[in-house]
């Protein structure tokens, strides 16, 4: 793997382990922290439209789990484990 594939793997293990050592206070805080994030990322490979789309698909994941769920640990662990079904590449 090599290029935006490698790039947007690496970032989404990096944001689910940085939000392992994070509390929210609530969803909305939690979705701000991977929106945050994940627009970041896109400002290293701006013109990888994997990279873009990836960010806008796992944007949508935790907006849609922080609506399913009243809780921000939950919602937290749903997107770590679901992160990574949605493709990246």
């Amino acid at each position: 793997m090599r290029g935006a594939p490698a790039i947007g793997v690496v970032a989404v293990l990096s944001l689910v382990v940085e939000m392992r050592e994070k509390k929210f206070t609530n969803n909305q805080e939690l979705i701000d922290f991977v929106t945050e994030r994940l627009k970041y990322l896109v400002t290293a490979r701006p013109t990888a439209a994997n990279i873009t789309d990836a960010e806008r698909k796992l944007t949508a994941l935790v907006s849609h789990l922080a609506s399913v769920h009243n809780d921000s640990d939950l919602v937290k662990t749903e997107y770590e484990q679901n992160s990574f079904l949605h493709p990246l590449a």
